[in-house]
């Protein structure tokens, strides 16, 4: 996971207890440095001999200098209850699951989780990732009439696309504590696809697809609510149809980013619903 994310989630670790800790092969100069410019408020130890990398069996093979990223959650009997490695990363409210789950204490309702349906794993999937950008093409009025907050979400998305995901998420958070309220939680939810949408530069035909998505799902709830055969011939017609563009999206996926967008969606929405109170 980022660190610019983990330390937005930090407070939600450190209810249950968990101790945080970050390992670079830098050196600890360098770890020191970004330790001062995220603002981390955790630990962001230095393996430059590599001796934990070695010991967790994440040295990258090909290059004997670098660590595959990788996750681990070990427990107070030094039991492994959770990994993840060199795969997708991980989000915060993945990892406090797998803890409260080990805790027997699944699914533990705070601040990230009350109320809303798709604040566990949201977005699931590419397909969810494209419909909410697609969905997303410009600014709440709420938040485009406000000079401030368009001057700082502009900021973020300058960072973004710098490739600065850290700085981003952090610049991200300081926003909403200085313009988000209560009332406006769900715009600034939309507001976190927009600027995926507009920071990663979606190009226009995945725009397009993810709208023709929305446009045979919607045409499938509907066939099926007024169908009570399942097999109808329009229903199938549709049905295949759907898992022609999905398949088509799942071709394009890497061209277009969505995993990239997926994990910074998921990211900047972990965020909003951290920091705005209901």
């Amino acid at each position: 996971m980022q660190l610019g994310e983990l330390q937005s989630q930090l407070s939600r670790f450190k209810k249950r207890g968990v101790s945080v800790v970050a390992i670079s092969v830098d050196p600890l100069s360098a770890s020191n440095k970004l330790v001062k410019r995220l603002q981390l408020s955790f630990a962001l130890a230095s393996d430059q001999n590599q001796k934990v990398m070695q010991a967790y069996g994440v040295q990258n093979q090909s290059t004997q200098a670098l660590a595959i990223h990788a996750v681990f959650i070990v427990a107070n009997n030094r039991q492994v209850i959770y990994r993840k490695v060199a795969s997708r990363r991980p989000q915060a409210q993945e990892l406090l699951d797998a803890i409260d789950y080990y805790y027997g204490r699944y699914p533990a309702n705070d601040a990230a989780n009350d109320g809303l349906s798709f604040t566990r794993a949201y977005p699931q999937n590419n397909f969810q990732t494209l419909l909410e950008i697609a969905a997303t093409s410009e600014l709440p009025a709420a938040i485009a009439s406000n000079k401030s907050a368009t001057i700082q979400l502009a900021a973020v998305a300058h960072l973004l696309k710098q490739g600065k995901t850290d700085d981003s998420i952090i610049a991200f958070r300081q926003m909403l504590n200085r313009q988000a309220k209560s009332e406006q939680r769900e715009d600034y939810l939309r507001v976190a696809a927009y600027l995926v949408r507009a920071a990663l530069n979606i190009p226009p035909e995945a725009i397009a697809a993810g709208k023709t998505l929305s446009t045979l799902l919607n045409e499938l709830r509907q066939t099926r609510s007024q169908s009570s055969n399942p097999q109808h011939k329009s229903i199938e017609l549709l049905q295949k149809s759907l898992a022609e563009h999905r398949a088509k999206i799942t071709r394009h996926a890497r061209q277009w980013r969505l995993s990239y967008a997926k994990a910074m969606l998921r990211s900047y929405r972990e965020l909003v619903i951290t920091e705005i109170p209901e």
